[in-house]
């Protein structure tokens, strides 16, 4: 009897739970239907927020640049649409169906020192959403307007934008033999010269905070690792042991730094503190150990290996303990860089005796190989971890290229006959 009476019970409870589920199904239904007519309305459909941008009023040269800037940034970003000619009226906003406007004016403080006013106006709220000032001199005003890309994107998306982050690569000027440390905009725009030097520079890695840059120069005969402070240009030796000091990598935190030296014969890799410099092995074994990478949380590493007869990429907790194999497909697996949140890898593989750059998804342990030139190298991630850069080799000239990650589009972003790309890396965010 009560058997039956709690079958009852389930009977009735499951009874009404249909009907609650069809009514909350016609309910999102109509929302969608609804939200779909709305978003087609107003241009939602394509996720696009659209805005527009009226001159920056004062010094017009300088207005123009900024305008044109944030409107290249705004578009490179495919997140919005960019009204061209804007009238500020409700018949003209209802047709575009822009959300937002920015407005600014520019002044000159003293002869080389301007003033910069930037707002950004929710045109459907009505409310001013940014409002702020800039100094600076002619020479960083494509910075400023990057920062002012960078507040846009943050203020409307609630995602970190990367215009102002930089990439460094490596140049090597064919007629004259000059190696060349270069700093660009992400778009490789706005290339100031770092470093010249007679020898190879090599291993590019950007601390966490974005003012240096350690790498290996070949200076002095044999490579030595360095640290670059990008503002001040001055450099101090980190790693200077007998042998081979290279493959820099930094710490989470900036106070560390792992690299790869062969003080004792073999390659392996040590962990440096930046400050002390003090130095102590990460792992010992009787492989070739090197080019580590730290993950997001700074508790594990990611490095290559020859432990398994070929070159393979492995995973450890910092300690050197627990050794994990990731990386099975083909007889070369290396070079590799983590994703900012550390769910991804990139790495360079040789399939068909050619080097193409791989991308491994960690959680779902899928591999894809994403480009097809004859050797291609140094692969890294956006600071969002949307978009990767690497150097392409085809038909003998070497180009910079960006690979989108999620719509999986690409695009060839420098290439210099003059100059031959040995390396690349992609800096962090500039907060």
């Amino acid at each position: 009897m009560k058997m039956i009476e709690n079958e009852y019970k389930t009977h009735k409870f499951l009874k009404y739970t249909d009907k609650f589920l069809l009514l909350l199904f016609i309910i999102i239904y109509s929302f969608y239907g609804s939200y779909d007519a709305y978003a087609k309305q107003n241009n939602l459909s394509t996720r696009k927020h659209v805005l527009a941008i009226s001159d920056f009023y004062g010094i017009k040269e300088i207005g123009f640049f900024i305008r044109d800037t944030i409107s290249k940034d705004l578009i490179y970003s495919d997140n919005f649409k960019i009204v061209s000619s804007f009238k500020e009226n409700k018949k003209k906003i209802g047709a575009d169906s822009v959300g937002y406007i920015i407005s600014g004016e520019i002044n000159r403080e003293s002869d080389n020192i301007y003033n910069i006013n930037y707002q950004l106006i929710d045109l459907i709220n009505k409310i001013t959403i940014d409002n702020v000032s800039f100094s600076g001199s002619k020479a960083e005003i494509s910075n400023i307007a990057h920062l002012i890309s960078d507040r846009i994107f943050r203020k409307i998306t609630g995602e970190k934008g990367i215009f102002s982050t930089k990439i460094a690569s490596v140049l090597h000027k064919n007629e004259t033999e000059i190696f060349e440390l270069v700093i660009s905009d992400y778009n490789y725009k706005n290339q100031q010269i770092a470093l010249r030097s007679k020898e190879p520079i090599i291993s590019l890695a950007w601390s966490p905070d974005g003012s240096k840059i350690a790498y290996s120069s070949f200076e002095s005969g044999r490579p030595i690792i360095y640290i670059h402070n990008i503002s001040t240009g001055e450099r101090k030796i980190m790693a200077d042991y007998n042998g081979s000091n290279s493959s820099p990598t930094w710490s989470p935190d900036g106070l560390k730094i792992a690299a790869t030296l062969t003080k004792n014969g073999l390659s392996q890799i040590y962990i440096i503190d930046v400050n002390s410099k003090n130095i102590h092995p990460f792992i010992s074994s009787y492989s070739s150990d090197t080019e580590a990478v730290f993950t997001k949380d700074g508790k594990s590493m990611i490095f290559n290996s020859d432990r398994s007869g070929t070159y393979q990429i492995y995973k450890s907790d910092i300690n050197g303990l627990k050794v994990k194999r990731i990386t099975f497909n083909g007889e070369y697996n290396g070079s590799p860089k983590i994703s900012p949140d550390s769910s991804k890898l990139l790495y360079v593989k040789n399939k068909d005796d050619t080097f193409h750059i791989a991308y491994l998804n960690m959680i779902l342990n899928t591999e894809l190989v994403i480009t097809d030139g004859d050797n291609d190298c140094s692969p890294c991630f956006s600071p969002n971890g949307n978009e990767i850069i690497y150097i392409s080799n085809k038909n003998n000239y070497r180009a910079i290229e960006k690979v989108n990650l999620i719509d999986g589009s690409s695009n060839q972003i420098y290439i210099d006959a003059d100059s031959s790309i040995i390396e690349i890396a992609w800096g962090p965010f500039i907060e």
